[in-house]
């Protein structure tokens, strides 16, 4: 089949693509580049507006722009069948994930938030969040997908047909779908479902697990209460309690589940705050990692702890950007808790190609984070080694391993330089 002038052949049958389509594994036939089609079989996707929503989504290239986001890229309309083409994420899903440490956990949460950010930041609600619509890898890169059941604040865009899945839905979509009336995703309610999303991946359950909720309408009167069902259950033994999140996340919890939609933290709200629970992070003798809270003691054992980053923690870094046909550097410092974008604007001599937010550093703990966010990719050739894909990579502070690296930013290059103030 062609898509753009590019020839894909179909590698394997159909596979369980939700509730909008079938969809199937294909790769390019020249390239081998892996990719998926979706084919789109509820006559409301396939209508008009339908078209006009897929449309949006090539047209303004959010895939582009957000980079581990896996939109449509190709739409094709052939013989009544109406589907697209789009990047295959790697890894597996969320909720085919190996099991992961409270560590990996919160950072994984941390991670989902960013693309969050990113999603609401362009107007757009994802409508369909769920564990099975984001992959993450063995390192622990997170993709999104199956975004087609997006909602945009354009009120040109049609509004989409489906409004995601009964555990995740928010309170003003199961009063609405249990009176049977008409209602869409929205920001707010892509709010809800991103909440219970991390409230799922932070504490490895769904906020209802053990809880009395055998059928629909109490699994729903628990999830309208207006409060964090977490808050209303204790933790088996071996289970993550939420005084582990420290003191920041359960009130944003608390005022997620409010059943007021226009009081619902945003995206940049829970990115900020769980940036803040890893730089936070402890461990104790015991064992355990958790959140430093307000009580100096071990959510498992009961006992008293000292937090891990002493007062001459690393808080603040300068980072240099050299083209390499230049002499002069940009410089660029940041603190702890705070996120540098780095990207078409502001990296010397970069090229179109660059995307405008390509590469994202921030300090984490005792350790510097450096995650690509373009489209292009990013490369890294640190000294004494070859170039190197990057896709995350962490490194201790203050960074020394990285100082001397060069950095090709889709197809520009540039020197990287880190010195601690």
């Amino acid at each position: 089949m062609s898509f753009g002038g590019r020839k894909f052949r179909v590698v394997k049958d159909s596979f369980d693509g939700g509730g909008q389509g079938k969809v199937y594994h294909a790769e390019d036939e020249i390239t081998g580049l892996p990719a998926i089609y979706k084919v789109l079989d509820r006559p409301d996707d396939k209508n008009a507006n339908g078209k006009a929503r897929l449309r949006y989504m090539v047209d303004n290239q959010i895939g582009a722009s957000l980079p581990q986001v896996c939109p449509p890229l190709v739409p094709r309309e052939k013989r009544g069948e109406l589907g697209y083409l789009t990047l295959r994420a790697p890894g597996v899903a969320l909720d085919q994930d190996r099991p992961r440490r409270f560590p990996e956990r919160l950072e994984t949460a941390w991670i989902l938030a960013c693309h969050w950010s990113r999603l609401e930041a362009q107007g757009l609600a994802h409508g369909d969040v769920a564990p099975s619509n984001f992959t993450i890898t063995p390192e622990g890169d997170v993709w999104v997908i199956d975004t087609d059941g997006f909602a945009a604040q354009d009120p040109f865009v049609p509004q989409p047909t489906m409004v995601g899945q009964h555990p995740f839905l928010a309170p003003e979509i199961r009063t609405a779908r249990n009176q049977k009336k008409p209602i869409a995703a929205t920001i707010n309610s892509d709010r809800f479902a991103w909440t219970v999303l991390l409230s799922c991946v932070l504490l490895n359950r769904h906020p209802t697990d053990g809880l009395k909720v055998a059928t629909p309408a109490k699994f729903d009167k628990v999830m309208m209460s207006g409060k964090w069902p977490e808050r209303r259950r204790r933790p088996k033994k071996g289970e993550t309690p939420i005084t582990a999140l420290g003191n920041d996340l359960p009130l944003l919890f608390d005022k997620a589940f409010n059943a007021t939609p226009a009081g619902r933290p945003s995206a940049n709200d829970w990115r900020l705050a769980l940036g803040r629970a890893l730089q936070n992070m402890v461990q104790h003798k015991c064992g355990h990692v958790f959140v430093a809270g307000k009580r100096n003691t071990c959510p498992w054992c009961g006992q008293s702890y000292q937090p891990l980053l002493s007062a001459k923690a690393q808080d603040q870094l300068t980072i240099r950007l050299r083209a390499l046909s230049k002499p002069e550097a940009t410089e660029f410092t940041f603190k702890r808790g705070e996120r540098l974008i780095l990207g078409r604007s502001n990296i010397p001599g970069a090229s179109a190609f660059v995307s405008s937010e390509h590469l994202a550093l921030a300090i984490i703990g005792n350790d510097l984070h450096l995650e690509n966010l373009g489209r292009n990719g990013t490369l890294i050739a640190v000294k004494g080694r070859g170039e190197q894909l990057l896709s995350r990579l962490v490194t201790a502070l203050p960074g020394k391993a990285l100082d001397g690296a060069v950095l090709t930013l889709a197809d520009t290059k540039v020197a990287l330089g880190i010195s601690a103030r």
